[in-house]
């Protein structure tokens, strides 16, 4: 019985031993490295809960700032359709002016003439400090980007110079196609941009059998 005892280990044995130990030293490195995920996992968990934290916070921020300046463009952009009233206004009392101008006759009515185009020269005034400016046409050649013709100027009325111009009665040389009268008014921006074209009158194209 004591032989049985002391009687070593076989080969099997050992390999088992050996294999239970490298389990052992596996299972404890696992273990180790499973608390370090763990760790590593709830540190991370917090990091993304701040920001997400800080992300809903700008977002309710940014929400905010949308707001606000969707307020701020919905304000602007009634400014701007009042003031484009009150430009389209001030015209409307422009025209209204030059048509009364334009029927005032005699004598007494140069004293109104007089004030009416005070008048018109304030209201010009102010469309210009709004950005918006008439467009200077009388006496200068017909461009179709600025005006619309609404009639002509017979030549006949006025004394032939040469076959591309002609001089009217103050002596002043013309030339075809060139503004003879705006009869209403044309505005643009500053830049340029055409907010209204005028309505002129222009001198008549030459008649190719004009004698000389």
């Amino acid at each position: 019985m004591w032989k049985w005892l002391n009687r070593k280990p076989s080969a099997e044995s050992e390999a088992i031993g050996q294999l239970g130990k490298r389990y052992e030293e596996m299972n404890a490195i696992i273990s180790e490295q499973l608390t370090k995920l763990t760790r590593l996992h709830y540190k991370t968990g917090q990091d993304v809960q701040v920001k997400l934290d800080r992300l809903s916070e700008q977002a309710t921020q940014n929400e905010k700032l949308q707001n606000s300046i969707a307020l701020i463009q919905e304000h602007s952009a009634k400014q701007q359709q009042i003031t484009d009233q009150l430009k389209d206004e001030l015209i409307r009392q422009l025209d209204d002016f030059d048509t009364i101008c334009a029927r005032l006759q005699g004598n007494e009515s140069q004293a109104w003439k007089g004030l009416i185009e005070q008048w018109s020269t304030r209201l010009l005034e102010t469309l210009a400090n709004a950005g918006t400016y008439e467009i200077p046409l009388l006496g200068i050649g017909f461009n179709s980007k600025w005006a619309e013709s609404v009639g002509t100027v017979s030549r006949d009325k006025l004394q032939i110079d040469s076959k591309e111009t002609v001089i009217n009665n103050n002596g002043e040389l013309l030339v075809t196609y060139q503004i003879m009268e705006v009869v209403r008014r044309g505005f643009a921006t500053q830049d340029g941009t055409v907010l209204r074209k005028a309505l002129v009158i222009t001198l008549e194209e030459e008649k190719t059998n004009v004698e000389r």
